[in-house]
C-alpha cells in the first residue's frame, strides 16, 4: 500500500500535477521522508478514519481525479459516495478482482492456507465487495503493462489504464 501511494504521488508530481493525500497517521508516518514537502497532507487527526473522510468529502471531490487503493475498507466509503471527480481503482491482483475461484492453487505448500482464506472471504462477502467496488469506479489502474494486457485478453477489461511502478525497486 505504501509503495503504491508513494509511487503514484511521485509519478504525478513529476508530470506537473499537484497531489493531496487523504490518509491516516500510519501511512503519513511511513511516507514522511519521501513526500514530506512535495504533497498536501490531509491526516485523520485522531478521528476514526471513516469519520475523517466524511468530514473531508468536499475537499476530496474537489480534485480532478481520485485514485483509491482500498475501496472496500472503511465501510466502503468510496463505494457509497457519488463523486463528481473521476475515480480510479488500483487493481493489485487481477485474479482477486476478476476471477478468484479459477485461480486457487492446491499444488503449493500454502494451498491449505489459501483455500481457507478464500472460503473465509467467500463467507464474509469480500469478493462481492471487491466486485461492487470495481464497478463503482470510472476506471481501473494497473501497475504494469503485462497486467493490463493479461486482464484485457482474459477478461475484456474496459476503462483501464496503466500507471506503472515497481513493486520492489531492488529488482
Amino acid at each position: 500500500h505504501f509503495e503504491v501511494v508513494r509511487s503514484y504521488a511521485l509519478m504525478l508530481l513529476n508530470s506537473g500535477h499537484t497531489v493531496t493525500i487523504f490518509t491516516n497517521t500510519i501511512t503519513r508516518h511511513q511516507l514522511t521522508n519521501v513526500l514530506e514537502n512535495k504533497v498536501t497532507w490531509m491526516v485523520d487527526a485522531n478521528l476514526p478514519f471513516t469519520e475523517f473522510l466524511n468530514e473531508q468529502i468536499s475537499g476530496i471531490d474537489n480534485h480532478d481525479f481520485i485514485i483509491c487503493t482500498s475501496p472496500q475498507s472503511h465501510g466502503g466509503f468510496f463505494i457509497q459516495k457519488t463523486w463528481t471527480s473521476k475515480t480510479f481503482l488500483v487493481v493489485h491482483d487481477v485474479h482477486n478482482d476478476y476471477d478468484v475461484w479459477h485461480h486457487l492453487s492446491i499444488r503449493t505448500n500454502r494451498s491449505i492456507t489459501n483455500l481457507l482464506k478464500s472460503v473465509k472471504y467467500y463467507f464474509n462477502r469480500y469478493y462481492r465487495k471487491r466486485l461492487t467496488a470495481r464497478l463503482s469506479f470510472d476506471g481501473v489502474i494497473f501497475p504494469s503493462v503485462c497486467m493490463y494486457d493479461y486482464a484485457k485478453m482474459n477478461y475484456g477489461i474496459k476503462n483501464a489504464m496503466v500507471l506503472p511502478f515497481l513493486w520492489n525497486e531492488r529488482i
